[in-house]
């Protein structure tokens, strides 16, 4: 029986309180955004997302050989999306050229 090795993951919201002295909400923002210091970050898996399946081989090793095409029902949601948009804006290429 063949063997496959398959990754999955899953989406992890980690987050951040930060108290800032701002002129404005904006500014605040701003602020937030551009402070890289994660080291008070706590995870939240209340927020998580779905599992699936990043990656695929033959065998029983990871990034042995060349990946094997996911099938879409096992794709993220947003690889979906990202699938479905690449084919509207290919048709609508084929529709462009075509006139």
């Amino acid at each position: 029986m063949p063997k496959f090795t398959i990754e999955t993951e899953y989406m992890l919201s980690i987050f951040r309180h930060q108290t800032v002295e701002a002129d404005t909400l904006e500014e605040a923002c701003r602020i937030a955004l551009e402070d890289d210091d994660w080291s008070d970050s706590k995870e939240s898996h209340d927020g998580s997302g779905e599992t699936y399946v990043s990656g695929a081989w033959e065998g029983d090793r990871a990034y042995n050989d060349t990946p094997l095409v996911i099938p879409d029902e096992f794709l993220s949601e947003d690889e979906k999306k990202a699938g479905t948009l690449i084919e509207m804006l290919e048709g609508a290429l084929v529709l462009v050229r075509g006139s």
